[in-house]
């Protein structure tokens, strides 16, 4: 009950960040993150993500909604880390 209280206390101190958009990276897409230009990229992580999707459709279709045993695709894996890749943007 305690912890309730704390958290309707931090709820009403909130206030809203003063920070516009004017921070932000020049390359940065207007919701916050970079845009992807690389094309072959775009299209192998759209790949995966239908890959994903298709997964869990099926074992949600099949009755088996244990959904921690869908594996990873391996084309998510890239070359470079996303790190690597940030400064190329």
């Amino acid at each position: 009950m305690q912890k309730a209280q704390q958290l309707i206390e931090y709820a009403r101190e909130f206030t809203p960040s003063a920070l516009t958009g004017d921070h932000k990276c020049p390359k940065a897409g207007y919701y916050g993150g970079f845009s992807c230009t690389d094309t072959v990229l775009l299209k192998r992580l759209r790949s995966a993500a239908t890959e994903i999707v298709k997964m869990i459709g099926k074992k949600i279709f099949s009755g088996k909604m244990d959904l921690t045993k869908i594996s990873f695709p391996i084309k998510c894996m890239g070359p470079i880390t996303t790190l690597e890749l940030m400064p190329t943007l």
